[in-house]
């Protein structure tokens, strides 16, 4: 889901940590779980955006559709 939203908006740093683990799958936008809490950018299990060759960046298309249409193209995507 939030390769559907404006590069800008989208989360810039993430936890990695349980990455595996059914419980951090968001299986509603397909994706991670964010975790709150802090997140010391220094630690292994940290994926940060700002770093080189990490950007989350990439492409700025169908990010003006309907968080409906949004839902329904990740729910296609599913049965792919």
């Amino acid at each position: 889901m939030a390769l559907l939203t404006p590069p800008a908006q989208r989360p810039q740093i993430f936890s990695l940590e349980k990455a595996g683990a059914a419980k951090r799958f968001d299986q509603k936008y397909l994706g991670l779980k964010l975790l709150n809490k802090k997140l010391n950018s220094n630690d292994r299990n940290i994926y940060n955006t700002k770093r080189i060759g990490h950007s989350n960046q990439g492409h700025n298309f169908y990010t003006g559709i309907s968080k409906n249409k949004k839902l329904a193209l990740i729910e296609y995507l599913k049965t792919l």
